[in-house]
């Protein structure tokens, strides 16, 4: 033993080598299997389908959940280049990806359109170099997320357009941090732009006009107590050029775990309807003055007319009173007849203005 002590030793060495490569080997094995095993999860998990390609565009390797996310069998690309595989309008917008997906190392991102099972589908493919010589392609089905952007952006034009034709718009008051969210049509609507704005409850409460304040900040506080159903307000707010725009505001109280949070509402111009009830009051009031004057004038031209009737007779018998008295000899009786006819006369005028002052007077 003592003579063979160095190949013994050197033996269990090896053996303990070996035996430790073998360890290291499951153990890296393990944790590969382990790793594939993930990766492969991952890859079941994700809803695109991934194409491996080599520089010339020949697919080599493919996942996807299901088979029915394919737009044609397997057997029918691996093997092919992309001319024999994708319609010339995809290529056309594809290819050009490719071509820089294996200059850059950053991800390639376009979106196409492709007839699957004869229904129009719309798909995002993002591009990246894989090595130096492929280009892995994840292909993702978007065309609910495009629907649903569609009709996301559709609604939020139909509304702009309403609320631009009825010179409404939304805002958010926020009650514990004080900050308020304003609609920026208003903000043009005073003439400014959304940046020259703050988004503080206490910088547009110094918009609004100092006399109509109180009431409205009376009535938000009442509806946040629970004392008003719902809080609405008139009140004017300066514009820019220091003319003056009427506001209705709406709103009401949300609320968090039983306590108010946010205050919720609405606001629209009234400044032309309020222009609008001003001219009318203005046009009524001149046409009542008008109406009051013609009245007037028909009024005065009958007053006239039934007191002229007696004094032009008493003018006329006070002439032929003197004419009488110039006669030789004077006619007495005639004389006395006419002042009779004047104090008749005088009576009548006497009677119309009394009847004028009763009518003034309002007596019956």
């Amino acid at each position: 033993f003592e003579r063979n002590r160095p190949y013994v030793l050197g033996g269990l060495a090896l053996v303990l080598a070996q035996a430790l490569m073998i360890a290291t080997l499951w153990i890296q094995r393990a944790r590969r299997r382990e790793i594939e095993a993930r990766n492969m999860a991952i890859l079941r998990a994700a809803p695109a389908v991934m194409f491996l390609q080599d520089r010339d565009g020949v697919y080599l390797d493919y996942h996807a959940p299901s088979r029915n996310c394919l737009f044609a069998p397997p057997e029918q690309f691996i093997g092919y280049g992309m001319p024999d595989v994708l319609p010339p309008h995809v290529l056309a917008l594809v290819k050009p990806l490719f071509d820089q997906a294996l200059k850059t190392d950053e991800t390639v991102i376009n979106e196409y359109e492709l007839d699957v099972r004869d229904r129009k589908r719309r798909y995002e493919a993002r591009l990246v170099r894989c090595g130096e010589d492929k280009v892995l392609s994840v292909v993702r089905d978007i065309t609910d997320r495009a629907a649903a952007q569609a009709a996301l952006i559709q609604s939020e034009e139909r509304y702009a357009m309403a609320t631009a034709a009825g010179g409404s718009g939304v805002w958010d008051w926020n009650l514990d941090t004080k900050e308020l969210y304003v609609d920026p049509r208003l903000k043009a609507l005073l003439g400014f732009e959304n940046e020259q704005m703050p988004g503080r409850s206490e910088d547009w409460g110094r918009r609004i006009h100092p006399d109509d304040l109180d009431v409205v900040l009376s009535r938000a506080r009442g509806h946040i107590k629970g004392e008003l159903p719902s809080f609405e307000a008139e009140f004017r707010m300066p514009h820019r050029d220091g003319s003056i725009r009427w506001i209705l505001a709406r709103g009401s109280v949300m609320r968090e775990q039983g306590q108010p949070s946010r205050l919720v509402g609405t606001y629209t111009d009234l400044t032309d309807r309020k222009e609008s009830e001003q001219a009318l009051r203005q046009a009524q009031a001149d046409l009542d003055r008008m109406s009051r004057l013609a009245a007037f004038g028909e009024f005065t031209a009958s007053i006239a007319h039934e007191v002229n009737q007696p004094i032009a007779a008493t003018v006329t018998h006070a002439n032929a009173a003197l004419r009488w008295l110039g006669a030789q000899p004077p006619n007495v009786a005639e004389v006395e007849q006419g002042l009779r006819h004047i104090i008749l006369d005088g009576n009548r005028a006497a009677d119309v203005l009394g009847r004028i002052r009763a009518l003034i007077h309002k007596t019956p």
